[in-house]
């Protein structure tokens, strides 16, 4: 998984966030985030070994992010340290579950061009051997991370072109992509750097997942019903229940199904990242 580590804070808020509306909050208990560790965390869940590629602050904090991954199981070696003050975010969830990610950027926050390279040498050898990866941040070198792999790569839309060009499927929500886009997925795909045979999907809240490839029609896939209490990080989730279910042989439909299952059990968690939440993993057969 090549994403982001992070501590979110959440705040519940008394309801939805609207441009002029005026709200009142409830902060809670920080916790693990990012979604890179929300990815990793959600396959850890379901039984398998997952490394999370990474950087975070040379600080004290970043370390306890590190620590916090390793306890929940996710294998750290892989993340690298940039100097400068941490980030916060913050999560706001409104009453119907739905949540509005503020990232509060202290001056002199690492920030690309700065990070250092994902791309070590340790890190393509690992990529070689892996079944499977997540793209889900602009880290550089994480494109290199993502071509490496033998496996399926699975890429969070919108992106980098360079993380887009080496994707075999890209995964976007219809709130990111924009309307432009929801016109006619294939093309805005490929104008922002898609290979031909890339697979798209497309996921609109609890409305069928949309999937297209190739010259075929669109294939819809309905999620199951869900009770939504907290939305975070179950876009990460499902992703990581797609990548599952392709590292395994599964065809892209029953693999988006298998991203539905766990997409449902996470917004029903209250949680960034599913830990302590029962993931089954896919079979074949």
């Amino acid at each position: 998984m090549v994403g982001a580590l992070a501590f979110d804070t959440p705040v519940a808020v008394s309801g939805p966030v609207r441009g002029g509306g005026r709200l009142t909050g409830q902060m809670r208990p920080r916790r693990i985030g990012g979604g890179g560790a929300n990815a990793a965390c959600a396959l850890v869940q379901a039984g398998h070994a997952a490394t999370l590629v990474s950087v975070v602050a040379d600080s004290a904090e970043g370390r306890a992010r590190v620590a916090a991954a390793e306890a929940l199981g996710i294998d750290t070696r892989m993340i690298v340290t940039a100097p400068g003050p941490d980030r916060t975010t913050l999560v706001l969830i409104d009453p119907a579950g739905e949540r509005t990610v503020l990232v509060l950027n202290p001056e002199g926050a690492i920030l690309p061009p700065d990070l250092p390279t994902l791309a070590t040498s340790a890190a393509l050898a690992l990529a070689q051997k892996a079944p499977g990866v997540y793209l889900r941040a602009a880290f550089p070198g994480a494109e290199a991370v993502g071509a490496a792999c033998a496996g399926p790569v699975v890429c969070h839309w919108p992106g980098p072109r360079a993380h887009l060009a080496c994707a075999d499927v890209l995964i976007g929500s219809a709130d990111d992509v924009g309307d432009g886009a929801l016109a006619d997925l294939r093309a805005a795909a490929r104008g922002h750097g898609a290979r031909d045979s890339a697979a798209l999907v497309l996921t609109d809240g609890a409305k069928p997942v949309r999937i297209v490839g190739g010259a075929s029609e669109a294939v819809l896939i309905p999620p199951p019903t869900a009770h939504v209490v907290d939305a975070t990080g179950a876009g990460d989730v499902f992703a990581a229940g797609v990548l599952e279910a392709l590292a395994q042989g599964a065809a892209l439909p029953a693999a988006v199904a298998h991203g539905c299952q766990w997409g449902a059990r996470a917004v029903g968690h209250d949680g960034s990242s599913p830990a302590g939440l029962t993931l089954p993993p896919f079979s074949l057969s």
